[in-house]
């Protein structure tokens, strides 16, 4: 017990949501003005081949994960998008790198 606990959740690649949330905050990260569930959801669904509604869920799963994080799109409406989160940045490198029980 060294004092190495760390106060940043790490992701955990055992959540059976994790590889959709990767692809999907893969399919946010190539959307230019943001991500809105009204404007993308449906192209996005068929993109991953997954009902819309599973879009929604995911939305909602990385929103309450901090995955994705809320920014104001430049537009004369000053609408809200979402965008993938510094922690979402982290949590897609990690789904990319090998865990440590397959380096071992």
């Amino acid at each position: 017990m060294s004092g190495t606990n760390r106060k940043t959740p790490q992701p955990s690649k055992g959540s059976p949501f994790d590889p959709f949330l990767g692809a999907f905050l893969a399919a946010v990260c190539e959307l230019g003005g943001g991500y809105s569930l009204q404007s993308h959801g449906s192209p996005i669904a068929r993109q991953l081949g997954v009902d819309p509604a599973f879009i929604e869920a995911l939305t909602i799963n990385a929103r309450r994960r901090s995955l994705i994080e809320p920014f104001y799109a430049a537009s004369p409406r000053n609408t809200v998008r979402w965008r993938v989160s510094a922690r979402g940045q982290q949590f897609l490198t990690a789904l990319a790198e090998p865990g440590p029980s397959e380096n071992e």
